[in-house]
């Protein structure tokens, strides 16, 4: 990942502009921040979950957290489509991350992992931000499912929790492309 920063001030104004620009898999994202000078802080280059930033924290139902790889291999495999970027746990589980109020947006996409093929009646899954719910929805077999980008701004930690429906046989559940920027 290649990154650059832009400042720019506005004529007669007391605000400043930060643009961080970022090469990402050969797409450039750019995150801004608008602020007074002495308050705007550096803008964040996107950064992988599992890849870049660290578990903090994490238990799993079965097996063990992964990053990069599910239990069969490398990457991922969701609804047929290949990810090569995510983390992998197996329901019941819980993924703590530590942002330390860096980061503005989380995106990413969730899915049950193809592998065993019918893999019982699914999971629920939550995401929360210092404790506050910022989205939940339950999946199963089928392509991956991907919230709007969450806000995040000044979030110190973000949980990942992944629960079975019910038949815990392989609630095999996978965070793919799961950035914060």
């Amino acid at each position: 990942m290649i990154c650059r920063s832009l400042y720019a001030s506005l004529a007669h104004s007391k605000i400043m502009i930060a643009v961080r620009e970022c090469l990402l898999g050969g797409f450039a994202i750019a995150v801004v921040a608008v602020a007074a000078p002495a308050s705007i802080a550096t803008a964040s280059c996107p950064k992988y979950l599992g890849s870049d930033i660290a578990v903090q924290s994490v238990s799993v139902g079965s097996g063990n957290f992964s990053v990069d790889r599910n239990w069969y291999g490398p990457g991922f495999h969701i609804g047929g489509v290949y990810y090569s970027k995510g983390f992998y746990v197996h329901a019941p589980s819980v993924a703590s991350f530590p942002l330390n109020g860096a980061f503005s947006q989380f995106t990413g996409c969730v899915g049950q992992d193809d592998g065993d093929g019918d893999c019982g009646n699914g999971s629920r899954i939550r995401v929360y931000g210092d404790g506050r719910l910022l989205w939940e929805r339950d999946i199963g077999n089928g392509p991956a499912v991907c919230p709007p980008h969450l806000n995040i701004a000044g979030v110190q930690t973000l949980v990942f929790e992944a629960d079975p429906k019910g038949d815990k046989t392989c609630d095999e559940v996978e965070w793919v492309n799961a950035l914060v920027f």
